[in-house]
Parts: C-alpha cells; structure tokens; sequence
C-alpha cells in the first residue's frame, strides 16, 4: 500500500484491465489504480523539480560565496528561501524586504516602487543584486526597473542560474546621463 491505495486491488492478485476494458464492478475496482498512477506521476514530477530547484539554489549560493568579494552585501530576489542568504562571509538581505530587514512576503506595486526599495537598500551599502532564473520574470513584468539596472549598473556575472548586477559601479551611460 502506497498513499492509502492498494498497489493490488483487493481479492484480484492480476494486473487490473485497463479502463478501457472495464465494465461494471471492474470499472469501479479500476478507478482507485488510475488515481494511484495519477498521484504517482504527480509525485515524480514534483521530485524532479525539487532537485532541480535545489541545484540552483547550491549554484546560486556558490556564485555568492566565490565570485563577488568577502564582505560584500548582497541583495537577492526571492521567495523567502533561507538557503539564499545564509552565505559565509557575506551579508545576503532578501530583496524585496521589511524596514526591518525581514523578507517581505510580497512583490514591489511596480517599476517605481522595486527602483525605490532598490536604491534605499543601495544607499544603506547593498553592492549586488541576484536575480535567480526562477524570478526572471521581474525584469519582463517591471520594465522601468529592468531597464534602470542596465542603464544605471552592470551586470557582474550572468548563467543559466541568475544575473548579478554590480550596483557600486554606475555604467558609463548612467555617468554621462548624470553629467549632461
């Protein structure tokens, strides 16, 4: 038995009729092993997306620990996941986050309002932003603040797991933008 459900129907010791050979009493003995391969398949896939979702949460935590400089601050978009800013070394703040400094479990109203979370948490030293690929979305859904990171800073490391954005290096556009 596996989830409450019989591997074997009870009393039957052969292999259940497809549905599309059952009748009657059959029909309604073949209903159960149906829901149990659904429920098998669904559990499969949801595995597999664990996995995958914990690899890139180890990747992700590898970039932030090898590739930007001890001490830095940075900043991550993500869901809540605790595993993100537990990185040695560095001080990892949840972007977006509460005033005081929790995980704030909401996404900014739009572009104007995630470009003001971002450069008040900037200016309190914040020197990175990593968005992981599971939230790429943001740059598509708040276009204004896609577009402010790449005039106003430069993407430090980009891969299949996440972007980085240098945010204590204004790009030479944002500079002569500023000057002129």
């Amino acid at each position: 038995m596996k989830l409450g459900y019989p591997l074997v129907l009870s009393g039957d010791t052969d292999k259940p009729k497809p549905s599309h050979e059952t009748t009657g009493a059959d029909a309604t003995a073949a209903v159960p092993f149906k829901l149990h391969n659904e429920i098998e398949t669904k559990l499969k896939q949801f595995e597999a997306a664990e996995v995958t979702y914990n690899r890139l949460v180890q990747r992700i935590r590898e970039i932030i620990a090898t590739a930007l400089p001890a001490g830095s601050i940075v900043l991550v978009v993500s869901k809540g996941e605790a595993q993100l800013v537990e990185v040695e070394n560095k001080r990892v703040w949840h972007f977006p986050e509460t005033a005081g400094g929790l995980y704030w479990n909401g996404n900014p109203a739009d572009s104007e309002d995630a470009i003001a979370q971002l450069e008040a948490l900037r200016a309190k030293g914040a020197g990175f932003l990593v968005l992981p690929s599971t939230e790429s979305w943001w740059l598509d859904y708040y276009s204004d603040f896609s577009r402010h990171l790449d005039k106003c800073y430069s993407r430090f490391l980009e891969d299949e797991s996440c972007i980085v954005y240098e945010l204590g290096v204004p790009t030479k556009e944002a500079v002569r933008s500023t000057i002129a």
